[in-house]
């Protein structure tokens, strides 16, 4: 099943932290990578790093999400900062899929946001054959567009919610409604999560979270400490898991050490 990298985005934008105790000094709050599955097949994966600068009080988040061929070609990057009251700073996202190469720059100055979106594309010419050699060239095109959103109070980078979640406290009933930026997009939309049960895995204790944002309706599973276990979105045949190992997540999937140390620094 093919799917797209906004679809996976919605679903992924839950697992980027568990926290057990906010750090009081700069430090690696949560890391990990995930396997992401569609229609039961592994097509990707998913690695993410939530830290804490206690020198500039600032919530940062990273992550990197890869796919096979039979997940869309998709490779997508961000990383977003938020002050101590989770209040969006700043991010920037980049998303390659095939020929076209997304990228967004944006920052919240007196509650708006200002985003620079920069879509470039790589289009093929006409083919040359002739008998003995086949040639063609290529050039692309480039669209530049700033947006604007005036923010409500309260509104915060999607990538941030499990943290929202988690300061307003874990249990059975608390239904979270909020307006949240979708990152990809640079527009900010209505979102709910309701903590509907607590399920029994094994001596574990996992609350089911029911998630519905950007008209997508997803499960997560997370544990009585706030580590995220899984996320499940029925309708895009999705699932991801969190793996002990990296080779786990990943497969053999490439893994491109480069970009992924320019993003990170040290590998989580």
């Amino acid at each position: 099943m093919v799917t797209s990298g906004v679809n996976m985005r919605i679903v992924l934008s839950f697992i980027c932290l568990w926290i057990f105790s906010l750090p009081t000094y700069a430090d690696i709050v949560a890391e990990g990578w995930y396997k992401v599955l569609s229609a039961n097949v592994h097509v990707g994966y998913y690695v993410s790093r939530f830290e804490y600068d206690s020198k500039k009080r600032e919530f940062i988040s990273k992550s990197f999400l890869k796919t096979n061929a039979a997940g869309g070609d998709i490779t997508e990057s961000m990383e977003a900062f938020a002050d101590e009251g989770m209040n969006p700073i700043k991010y920037s996202y980049t998303s390659i899929v095939g020929g076209q190469t997304t990228t967004i720059d944006a920052a919240v100055k007196k509650n708006v946001l200002v985003a620079v979106k920069e879509v470039s594309k790589l289009d093929e010419q006409p083919t040359t054959k002739t008998t003995k050699t086949v040639s063609s060239s290529s050039s692309s095109s480039k669209t530049k567009t700033t947006i604007e959103t005036k923010l409500e109070k309260g509104t915060f980078f999607s990538s941030h919610l499990a943290l929202l979640m988690l300061k307003k406290g874990l249990k059975v009933g608390v239904n979270f409604e909020y307006k949240a930026v979708a990152e990809e997009d640079a527009k900010v939309y209505d979102g709910r999560s309701l903590i509907k049960e607590i399920k029994k895995a094994g001596e574990k204790d996992l609350f089911r979270i029911l998630n519905d944002y950007k008209s997508v309706k997803y499960v997560s599973l997370m544990d009585t400490t706030g580590q995220l276990v899984a996320t499940k979105a029925p309708t895009l045949g999705l699932i991801t898991n969190l793996q002990a190992t990296q080779k786990e997540a990943t497969g053999n999937i490439p893994v491109p050490l480069k970009s992924l140390k320019k993003i990170f620094g040290k590998l989580p």
